[in-house]
């Protein structure tokens, strides 16, 4: 639920002063606050902004990988992010096979924008008799910039890439 607070500002920044309730009789408490896109530190125990900051965002990244592999084949790996992102995000996808088959690529979401695509070549490294997925991991590089935070998301397995 949303609450709201007053000031005795009508821009607020640094110097200014959050109140509870009607008037600007009630200072709120030390902590942080936010209107949805900047973020207050209050501190001094009087409702005083010490700081303006804007709010850190979470981009969740989920990842797409073949559910299946043979050797010698071209492959499709995927990602996409909630939101676009504001500077290259390379992730790194490794591929497990059930019969210890291997492979990996790194798939490039470009800066402002949200799903990029990038083939693997399972080379001698998979069964020729194929192998189903047993596991993946993911690293995501960089994990933030500027004020957005990268989180690796979920895991989907593909026959068509979503982008």
């Amino acid at each position: 639920m949303a609450q709201f607070y007053n000031s005795n500002c009508s821009t607020i920044n640094t110097g200014c002063y959050l109140y509870n309730g009607p008037g600007l009789t009630n200072p709120v408490a030390n902590g942080y606050y936010s209107d949805g896109s900047n973020c207050y530190t209050v501190t001094g125990g009087s409702g005083y902004i010490s700081n303006v900051s804007v709010c850190s965002t979470f981009v969740t990244i989920d990842y797409y990988v073949p559910y299946y592999a043979i050797c010698y084949n071209n492959y499709t790996f995927a990602a996409t992010s909630t939101t676009n992102v504001n500077t290259n995000v390379n992730v790194e996808i490794y591929w497990n096979g059930d019969l210890s088959g291997f492979m990996s690529t790194t798939v490039t979401i470009a800066n402002g924008t949200s799903c990029n695509t990038a083939n693997a070549y399972s080379g001698g490294g998979i069964s020729c008799f194929g192998e189903n997925i047993s596991s993946t991991s993911v690293i995501l590089d960089p994990s933030a910039f500027g004020n957005q935070i990268f989180q690796v998301g979920n895991e989907y397995s593909i026959g068509l890439a979503p982008c």
